[in-house]
């Protein structure tokens, strides 16, 4: 008989070949960049190296997650039930607006997990439109937002999977504006689940996003979490800020005690008004609820969400709907099934499966302005006597928005390019040389460098600063429009 010895020598060796058979991930793809990072591990951005497949994605969004650390030596003990979780429930859900898992590869002890890429998330939206755009997102693409949302909620449920953190970080949008819905590692079967769902999750769903249920206590929740979480989210949508953005009150970790979340509550409660028991039947069972309403005072709060709605969208179409989100008995709140059959979505604009452009066009849009923004202060530079902190500016100006036009490797691409490499040396030394304070060798050195390169922009540009007023003017007066006109006609390179 064999022993234990060689029963694991004869183990250890049937792991080695099975390594050995795996593909390396950095045999199959090649890393563009670094995406982002969080306590689960680290996503990169990735190609393969070689197309097997001509209709599958180009670019795939890599997860590696983290190894445990012990004293700070790094150890392997095996799969976290987070990445156990994603593992399981991605390969099982197919759906246009949820993420898409490619393959999982292991190598070295470590996991990666090859999903389609996605180019935006939620809350990018939100801070552009916040601190770039300066305007709210119209009605009409938070209708189609909503939508997709809603659908891959709907898709979700009825498989008897709830998110459980559903947040703008956690809902994706690719250049074609389809909503795609990621990060399940919180994501719970809660159809005849083994055990009780608060046992093997005491905290669930982000404090801003998190159900009143949830705050009191409850230790029964139902797929309504992710509904109120989708309130919380439209409204985010709408305001450019979190709804309901309350302090955490963190839980002890060694007593394992989770605080009563006042704040949170209170923030809810300054719009939705105080949860009554007609509101609320159950309210009286929640089991902190006891305690938090020790610490309210006599007054009752009315409700303000009507007027909180109508200030931020300026119409009252969709409150109904909005209302139904957030109303506070998950009983009584509306279903995501239940959602897309809610008139509002039957109202125009009609919501599209594909909000092309809200994002990608913004992006180009900036791009035009930036390049546009960089010739005029180069022009103006030069007009004010090669002014050498106008003609720095419009240089930095200029390459930002090539960067944005046509992305940041596609331009290193265009300027590293064999037939117009002279163009480039050019424009480049004769910019370090404007930096320097040298500006007239500077400029006329970067103009060749331009000329050679960017010949093609000449006539987008022309049309902008013929619009700017005072530079149009000088644009019209003779030889000056000779001259730009003939730049303009050039023979230009390819861009």
């Amino acid at each position: 008989m064999p022993t234990s010895a060689s029963a694991s020598a004869v183990m250890h060796a049937y792991r080695a070949h099975k390594a050995s058979m795996r593909k390396h991930v950095m045999h199959k793809y090649r890393i563009l960049g670094f995406l982002n990072s969080g306590t689960y591990g680290r996503v990169y951005k990735a190609e393969e190296w070689r197309r097997t497949d001509p209709s599958a994605p180009r670019v795939y969004a890599i997860k590696k997650f983290k190894l445990d650390k012990e004293d700070d030596v790094t150890t392997f003990r095996g799969i976290s039930q987070s990445a156990i979780r994603e593992i399981a429930l991605n390969k099982e859900l197919q759906h246009e607006n949820i993420v898409w898992l490619r393959e999982v590869m292991l190598e070295d002890n470590s996991i990666f997990l090859v999903y389609e890429f996605v180019d935006h998330d939620f809350l990018q939206i939100i801070h552009h439109h916040l601190t770039v755009l300066r305007t709210s997102i119209s009605g009409a693409v938070i209708k189609s937002l909503m939508w997709q949302l809603l659908n891959g909620i709907k898709y979700l449920h009825e498989n008897w999977v709830m998110h459980r953190d559903l947040k703008p970080a956690n809902i994706l949008m690719n250049a074609r504006g389809v909503v795609k819905i990621g990060d399940l590692g919180l994501a719970r079967l809660y159809a005849d689940p083994l055990i009780s769902l608060y046992t093997s999750d005491m905290v669930v769903v982000t404090i801003w996003y998190r159900a009143p249920e949830l705050l009191l206590g409850a230790r029964h929740y139902t797929p309504a979490i992710d509904l109120w979480a989708t309130g919380c989210i439209w409204g985010e949508l709408m305001a450019l800020r979190p709804m309901f953005k309350g302090e955490e009150a963190r839980m002890n970790p060694k007593t394992k005690v989770i605080p009563l979340q006042s704040n949170q509550l209170g923030k809810i409660v300054d719009v939705l008004g105080m949860p009554t028991a007609d509101r609320w039947p159950k309210i009286n069972a929640m089991p902190d609820y006891a305690a938090w309403i020790a610490t309210r005072r006599a007054e009752m709060v009315p409700k303000m969400l009507y007027q909180w709605y109508i200030d931020r969208s300026g119409t009252s179409s969709g409150f109904d709907l909005f209302d139904k989100l957030l109303q506070y008995d998950p009983d009584r709140r509306i279903t995501a099934a239940e959602a897309l059959q809610h008139p509002w979505f039957s109202e125009a604009p009609l919501p599209q499966s594909i909000v092309c452009a809200s994002v990608a066009s913004l992006t180009i849009e900036i791009g035009v302005g930036l390049v546009s923004g960089g010739v005029f202060f180069l022009f103006m530079g030069i007009v004010l006597f090669f002014d050498a902190t106008l003609l720095a500016l419009g240089n930095i100006l200029f390459v930002s928005g090539i960067a944005l036009l046509i992305g940041p490797q596609k331009t290193l691409l265009f300027f590293a390019r064999k037939q117009k490499m002279r163009g480039t040396i050019c424009f480049f030394t004769g910019m370090a040389l404007v930096f320097l304070h040298w500006s007239i060798i500077g400029i006329v050195i970067e103009t060749v460098g331009f000329l050679n390169l960017f010949g093609d922009f000449f006539p987008v540009i022309l049309t902008f600063l013929r619009q700017v007023p005072g530079v149009g003017h000088l644009l019209t007066l003779p030889g000056v429009a000779q001259v730009m006109d003939q730049l303009a006609g050039a023979r230009r390179s390819a861009v």
